[in-house]
């Protein structure tokens, strides 16, 4: 554009400049020539401004694509993860009314109040997410002997204090009860007098370490609608 406007500025110019020549030859008296003179320059620079400035804009817009440009990208909902070839993306289940951390690609499986997600299958890797239909109306109700009825837990299981969600909750780090080489972190949470639970499991168990800082993530990020 910037281009086609200089053309079309000389050619202005050439004529103006022919006409300009033409005119100041008259014999006429010495003001009049000079009115004229002034007059042709002024209309001259007038028409200069007038072709160069659809160019000067386009130029000017150019440069600053970030408030010129509608199709610049919107933020992401994308979130960095610790292990390679995951990535994390707020997802929601208004069924469950929670707010939490996936990858699109993880295996799902959902039924009544429960979500299972597959995050990978050569080390055995699950996260479930369960509304768990016990007598519990305060999360200190959930006792040892409780935890212990639930069958999932082998013996020496141990129990801490935390926070999700806001919530109290109680953290549970234990090996499965039938299957001793499989390791688990079980969260257990109440909102709204309903017992919740956010589970994870990684067998064989030597390969916690590779997913306990994704478990983390996917804890401090858990959220209620």
């Amino acid at each position: 554009m910037l281009i086609g406007g200089c053309h079309q500025l000389s050619a202005v110019t050439n004529h103006f400049f022919i006409t300009f020549s033409l005119l100041t030859r008259s014999p006429l008296p010495d003001k009049i020539q000079i009115m004229r003179r002034y007059f042709l320059l002024t209309a001259l620079l007038v028409l200069f401004a007038l072709v160069a400035m659809p160019a000067t804009r386009s130029k000017v817009i150019s440069l600053i694509p970030e408030k010129n440009n509608p199709q610049v990208d919107e933020p992401s909902l994308e979130t960095r993860s610790n292990v390679p070839g995951v990535r994390l993306h707020h997802c929601s289940d208004d069924e469950l009314g929670i707010t939490f951390l996936r990858d699109f690609g993880w295996a799902k499986k959902k039924a009544d109040g429960i979500i299972l997600f597959t995050i990978d299958s050569d080390p055995d890797v699950k996260m479930k997410i369960v509304k768990i239909d016990m007598d519990i109306l305060y999360i200190q109700q959930l006792s040892r002997a409780r935890l212990w009825a639930l069958g999932r837990y082998a013996e020496g299981f141990m129990v801490d204090e935390v926070k999700v969600a806001g919530l109290k909750a109680i953290k549970v780090k234990a090996f499965a009860r039938d299957d001793p080489a499989t390791r688990l972190s079980d969260y257990y949470f109440v909102h709204n007098e309903t017992l919740y639970g956010l589970m994870f499991s990684v067998a064989p168990q030597d390969h916690w370490g590779d997913y306990q800082f994704l478990f983390q993530d996917i804890v401090s990020n858990f959220r209620f609608e």
